[in-house]
């Protein structure tokens, strides 16, 4: 392996080409919800649109590269490994006709001395490339064109994934002979993602008139000699007792087949196109698809528009079935059984399949969606790969029940996904942050939401009001809103919004809020950071009455029952000296002056209780002081519980506003002789009871008789 950087991360090439005589195994997967119904009605929601790869293979290296090689693996810990996808390699003036492309790309000369990786930003126009020479030198760089200039004929061109590997294991045949067992698992942002050629595929017949359109029929052919076919019947069993028969539960639903069928692909084009087929489908779109066996045999040639059909047997059919009539290199032909008659026997059809001969297949066909949302590959050179797919018969839908509608109640429903609002509000500003869990970024309501590591649990809600809580997991960087909550630098309340939405493309829409709420507490662990929200905050945290009887103002400072605002009390100054980083966390500050009002009659700690404001906008650090010296000159020294982040500078502007501790003679006017204690002459407003004695009696104390003591 080959350490690079690139695009500015740092990342290992796994540049040893693969043992072919090995083999080369690929699964490839798309992300999908399925949910069942005892009837056998299915809905299936897409999480994702874009393809995500595992492949195994064998690496033998010898000499110099097995050395690198181990020296790689040593090195290896959470750095993105790039693997060159060998088996969808092709000569670089044929690029175009590969069986994948975009994301990710490689040109290598014959002696796989020399190679560039590079990525096309097509949104920006521009290329990002690293250049190794043939002498070793490693560049990297960005320019607008569209390819390497330097490949010629017989050099190639490779798609690169980006990812994983899961083991490191490197076993020595030999003290110059390596041999490692390649897992590698994609994971990459969906910018580097893989896709195949986009294109259109032969529709079917129409199930029924549930239907807006046909849906598509598989278009490769199916190898017979490793087909299968198996019929699923959901039976539930329980032993009760000690007997020896178990209770059976048969739930009424029609009988599924699920079909495993194999193909082999000889040209990069059938790849693609299966690939392709795989994407638009895979994630539980339903298709047509045939069964490798016979359905019946004709018993003679049948005409053209011939539309009863001399047959050896009617064993396995039924009225309403389709069938496909298959001939080598040709596109079956559909047609629905309308009448038999098993004492002829005959089978009438519809439309006619046109001439037809005993030598060709007839097969069941079959409406079917992908078993499990994978596709499993396999090569043993450049030019041959083998597939293996897995379906299963989804009878319920070719005419769904009255009760459902296709694409919104059963079959395919569009794409699922998250988004997620955080807000607080700083300086009267509202200051937001949008993230989604979706692959990439989301457009909704005029809005973007960046496509973050974040996902939510249940969202609880029920009778018990102090129990409704919705909880967040997120990477350490999704969210600087709980980062800063979780090193308690948040300086507001922070609110949620949870909303799902249908994607597509990278536009959301149709978006319905599940939860509201103020996230109350955040938690770390390692590099993952766990929030918990509640719909009503922390309001059912308080203990005591929101009102009581004591010596003390019930009121927050320039809250509306204090009726002070604080554009009144706003007060202005500089750091004229911010010391150094660290306890005791001292600040002296230069050119005091107040907004609006005049100059009050300062003594120390007279900012005490109040807060002072670093920064703006988004970056505004609210932090509270603990004491201040009485300002001589416009300077005066404040006292922080810690420091700010980030650290001040001498300069740097910042706004003050004084506190309160809530006595009464804090709140009336400033008086040298009878109260020289006063500060905000706002007695008239004052939400306490100073003559009351200070033990308050709104709080009723428990006691608790004493026991008698033994003598």
């Amino acid at each position: 392996m080959t350490p690079l950087q690139f695009r500015g991360q740092d990342c290992l090439l796994l540049d040893i080409p693969p043992d072919w005589s090995a083999g080369i195994k690929a699964t490839v997967r798309l992300l999908s919800q399925v949910e069942s119904s005892l009837s056998g009605r299915e809905a299936r929601r897409p999480h994702a649109t874009t393809l995500r790869w595992t492949l195994r293979g064998t690496i033998r290296a010898p000499e110099a590269e097995a050395r690198r090689l181990a020296a790689a693996l040593a090195a290896y810990r959470t750095q993105p490994v790039l693997l060159p996808l060998w088996p969808a390699a092709v000569r670089f003036t044929d690029r175009a006709s590969a069986a994948v492309s975009g994301g990710l790309q490689a040109a290598v000369d014959q002696d796989l001395r020399r190679w560039e990786i590079y990525y096309l930003d097509a949104d920006a126009g521009l290329r990002y490339w690293t250049h190794k020479a043939a002498d070793g030198t490693i560049t990297t760089g960005c320019d607008s064109s569209l390819a390497p200039s330097w490949p010629g004929s017989s050099d190639t061109y490779l798609p690169l994934l980006m990812g994983r590997l899961e083991k490191t294991e490197l076993s020595w045949e030999s003290p110059t002979q390596a041999t490692f067992e390649v897992d590698f698992t994609e994971a990459s942002p969906s910018e580097y993602a893989l896709r195949p050629p986009m294109r259109s595929f032969a529709a079917g017949p129409l199930p029924s008139s549930a239907w807006a359109g046909p849906p598509p029929i598989l278009p490769m052919p199916v190898d017979a000699a490793a087909a299968r076919e198996q019929f699923v019947v959901e039976v539930r069993r329980a032993e009760l007792g000690f007997g020896r028969q178990p209770a059976q539960t048969l739930y009424p639903r029609a009988t599924t087949r699920e079909l495993t069928t194999a193909h082999s692909l000889v040209l990069n084009s059938e790849l693609a196109d299966l690939l392709e087929f795989f994407r638009q489908c895979g994630a539980g779109a339903p298709f047509w698809a045939y069964a490798a066996r016979a359905a019946m045999r004709l018993a003679e040639d049948i005409a053209p528009g011939q539309t009863t059909l001399p047959v050896s047997d009617v064993a396995d059919l039924a009225v309403g079935q389709w069938l496909a009539f298959v001939r080598p290199g040709a596109h079956p032909v559909a047609a629905k059984i309308t009448a038999l008659n098993p004492h002829a026997p005959t089978v009438t059809v519809s439309p006619a399949p046109g001439p037809f001969g005993p030598e060709h297949l007839v097969a069941r066909l079959c409406l079917v969606r992908w078993l499990r949302p994978e596709l499993a590959l396999s090569w043993h050179n450049y030019g041959l790969a083998e597939a293996a797919l897995q379906l299963r018969e989804v009878p319920a839908e070719i005419a769904p029940a009255a009760d459902e509608t296709l694409g919104q109640t059963i079959s395919l429903l569009p794409t699922r996904c998250w988004l997620y609002e955080f807000t607080r509000t700083l300086g009267g500003t509202d200051y937001v942050e949008r993230v989604t869990s979706y692959e990439s970024d989301l457009t909704w309501a005029g809005q973007t939401f960046a496509a973050r590591k974040i996902s939510h649990g249940q969202i609880r809600q029920g009778l018990a009001l102090d129990r409704d809580e919705v909880q967040i997991e997120c990477d350490l960087e999704a969210v600087a809103a709980l980062r800063r909550m979780a090193t308690l630098r948040l300086n507001a309340p922070l609110y949620l919004r949870i909303l799902a939405a249908e994607a597509s493309g990278s536009t959301a829409s149709n978006g319905v809020v599940l939860f509201t709420g103020e996230v109350t507490r955040v938690s770390v662990r390692g590099s993952r950071l766990t929030a918990t929200a509640t719909p009503i905050g922390s309001a059912l945290d308080r203990k005591l009455p929101n009102f009581y009887i004591g010596p003390y103002c019930n009121w927050s400072l320039f809250s509306p029952g204090c009726g002070l605002s604080a554009n009144d009390w706003k007060f202005t100054a500089t750091v004229s000296d911010p010391g150094d980083p660290g306890f005791p966390f001292l600040f002296q500050l230069a050119g005091l002056a107040r907004v609006s009002g005049p100059t009050p009659v300062y003594f120390e700690d007279w900012f005490a209780g109040g807060w002072i404001e670093f920064g703006s906008g988004s970056s505004l650090e609210r932090l509270p002081i603990l004491r201040s010296t009485t300002p001589s000159g416009g300077v005066l020294t404040v006292t922080l519980h810690r420091d700010p982040d980030p650290y001040p500078q001498m300069g740097d502007p910042v706004v003050l506003y004084p506190g309160c501790d809530g006595r009464s003679v804090t709140c009336r006017a400033y008086d040298a002789s009878r109260n020289p204690e006063g500060k905000f002459d706002n007695f008239l407003n004052f939400g306490g009871h100073p003559f009351v004695p200070p033990g308050n009696p709104s709080i009723v104390r428990q006691t608790k008789p004493g026991a008698a003591a033994k003598k």
